[in-house]
């Protein structure tokens, strides 16, 4: 136990440790992507697999308006590694892998996605659920299917009978 223990330690220290999400958290981030994602008529999508981070230091309402279209309210503190996961249409990929696609011209991002993960045409990223209490979680969703198409969600959780269950489901923001 006691070497254990200093593992722990001495890893946070030395900046190795990394968060890991919890069961809930799994849980709740497949909720979201099955009530939003899965639903758009798209015939594949690369879930980056790690979540959204907050947008740094930024303190001004102006600079973070421009963070994902996320609601300024919402500070999620780091990105953390997502497990995978069993979703139809979903495909996971690195944020590395994910980045390397936007080093073609613009004009050719659409295609390189295509060519690189399958016939994907959209990517997703979400947000490590946000607990206001123990039994109510917030999380966000963003869709980006190229500069000037994507959609953003905020959803809000309950834990109600032991199950997550989605008490609201508002779309945020839409790009055509």
């Amino acid at each position: 136990m006691r070497v254990r223990i200093v593992v722990l330690v001495l890893s946070q220290v030395a900046g190795i440790w990394e968060p890991m999400l919890r069961t809930d958290d799994v849980t709740i981030i497949r909720t979201a992507l099955t009530a939003t994602v899965v639903k758009e008529p798209l015939p594949q999508v690369i879930l980056v697999s790690r979540t959204l981070p907050s947008c740094g230091a930024a303190s001004d309402a102006a600079a973070k308006a421009g963070c994902h279209g996320l609601p300024l309210a919402l500070e999620f503190s780091r990105a953390i590694p997502i497990p995978p996961l069993t979703i139809p249409r979903i495909i996971q990929a690195s944020a590395g892998d994910v980045r390397s696609v936007f080093e073609v011209p613009p004009d050719a991002v659409g295609l390189e996605l295509q060519k690189r993960f399958s016939g994907a045409s959209a990517i997703v990223q979400v947000t490590a659920p946000l607990f206001e209490t123990r039994n109510t979680a917030t999380l966000c969703v963003v869709l980006s299917c190229g500069g000037t198409c994507g959609k953003g969600w905020l959803l809000r959780f309950a834990l109600q009978g032991g199950r997550w269950m989605i008490l609201q489901n508002q779309q945020l923001w839409v790009r055509n």
